[in-house]
């Protein structure tokens, strides 16, 4: 019989076993149950009973003609002679990897042996196919495996089937098909970096807002934190309407005590006044007499307010977080991830209560040091952008003072350079620095 072509036999009655059909009682072990050898073509209940019995004729001889492509034209060593296992067709399995599907579980071969499911490569949908070795015209682009290590069934983005160009997609090798959003033109620009390349001023930069409330909150913060965070809605409501600077809290390893932790801070001549108490429920903040400060009893432990809402800018998030873990060692209770304290720029930064200093440019090696400074009463030199609650014309002065300067200077504000704010949008504005001219 010439490859190829199905044998014709006469289908009787029982399973075929190591004798072939003229055995229907006997089966070794390993060998299909009667009830699952399925003839090509045939069902169960044929299988069982004979083709010919079942219709009520003789018995038929099996069809005879080309095998589906990929299928041994052997007989099946397991299930005896002329019957062949019913199999899923393969190349419904391999339209469906091409359109980018998800592959069907592995079937088995005719002899037993598993098929191999169809690899994919990330971001290669239409990538790879079953059964099917890498095209030898592929050309293999840098940063790309070369093509004898390719996995079988894989092959480049950009390529067909056949190995010719994939006209489908016009796009560079290795290129995602699903558009990117990016918040900037430069993916990698850092703010901090660019200000410290341009030795741009920070004395003078600190927030000028005289009175704060601090809310604790943890959790994930949205770029508009007041907004976007997990407290009730009502809370963030009331918070959005007062006339107040608000910033939220959180611990670094994300723990949360018992209750709700409220600050209060209000600028005085040598920093900021610091009240403080703990609520059962963030709903209670809408109970609480935030207009007068006195309200709340006094808090005397220091506090260190480190920005790293990285929603609002990813400089405040690298180079805060590690600043915030590093304090939260030294000052457990008094050390505080927060949110934009302004000035991206110029992280990492922090606010100090209540002394009011802010200290920008900071990282894990100069942080420690300069609070330590701060909590013995000093002003660290070349981090200090000046005590919080104050004009920037009184920060500069103040510093400039504190280093030696004549307190009869003037203090001039001078339009700066138009930059860059923030790594989180691309939005310039304008910049202002601090010149400080001898009085006659």
């Amino acid at each position: 019989m010439r490859a190829g072509r199905r044998a014709v036999t006469a289908t009787g009655t029982g399973c075929a076993g190591p004798t072939g059909w003229d055995d229907p009682g006997r089966r070794l072990p390993g060998a299909p149950r009667r009830d699952l050898c399925v003839p090509a073509g045939g069902d169960r209940r044929a299988s069982a009973r004979g083709v010919g019995a079942w219709h009520g004729g003789p018995p038929r001889a099996r069809p005879t003609g080309p095998l589906p492509r990929g299928q041994p034209s052997g007989p099946d060593p397991h299930r005896g002679a002329g019957h062949r296992t019913r199999r899923v067709d393969d190349r419904r399995r391999l339209r469906r990897a091409h359109r980018g599907g998800r592959p069907r579980p592995a079937v088995r071969r005719a002899d037993g042996r598993p098929r191999r499911a169809a690899l994919l490569l990330p971001g290669q949908g239409r990538g790879a196919a079953a059964g099917h070795r890498a095209p030898a015209s592929v050309v293999v682009e840098p940063g790309h495996p070369p093509a004898a290590g390719l996995p079988r069934g894989v092959r480049h983005p950009g390529v067909d089937r056949r190995g010719g160009p994939d006209h489908r997609r016009q796009r560079p090798a290795g290129q995602s098909l699903t558009p990117v959003r990016q918040t900037s033109p430069v993916p990698d620009f850092r703010c901090s970096l660019a200000s410290l390349t341009d030795d741009e001023p920070i004395v003078g930069t600190a927030p000028t807002d005289p009175e704060i409330l601090l809310v604790e909150c943890p959790g994930p913060w949205g770029r508009d934190a007041v907004a976007d965070n997990r407290l009730p809605e009502s809370v963030r409501e009331h918070l959005a309407a007062l006339d107040l600077k608000v910033f939220l809290l959180r611990r670094y390893d994300g723990s949360a005590g018992p209750g709700t932790r409220v600050f209060r801070a209000s600028a005085t001549d040598d920093g900021y006044a610091v009240r403080g108490t703990v609520l059962d429920r963030p709903e209670d903040l809408l109970d609480l007499d935030l207009d007068d400060p006195t309200a709340l009893p006094a808090y005397d432990g220091p506090l260190w307010l480190v920005c790293t809402n990285g929603k609002r800018d990813r400089c405040c998030a690298e180079l805060g977080r590690p600043i915030a873990g590093l304090l939260a060692q030294e000052w457990p209770e008094g050390t505080w991830e927060t949110t934009h304290l302004g000035g991206h720029r110029f992280s990492g930064t922090l606010l100090a209560l209540p002394s009011g200093l802010a200290l920008g440019r900071l990282d894990t090696a100069s942080a420690l040091a300069a609070c330590e400074a701060v909590a013995r009463g000093e002003v660290p030199p070349g981090v200090t952008r000046g005590r919080a609650g104050r004009s920037g014309e009184e920060q500069v002065r103040e510093l400039h003072v504190l280093g030696g300067g004549d307190p009869r200077d003037d203090v001039v504000a001078v339009p700066g350079p138009v930059r860059r704010q923030s790594c989180g949008d691309d939005k310039v504005k304008g910049t202002t620095h601090y010149d400080v001219r001898r009085a006659r």
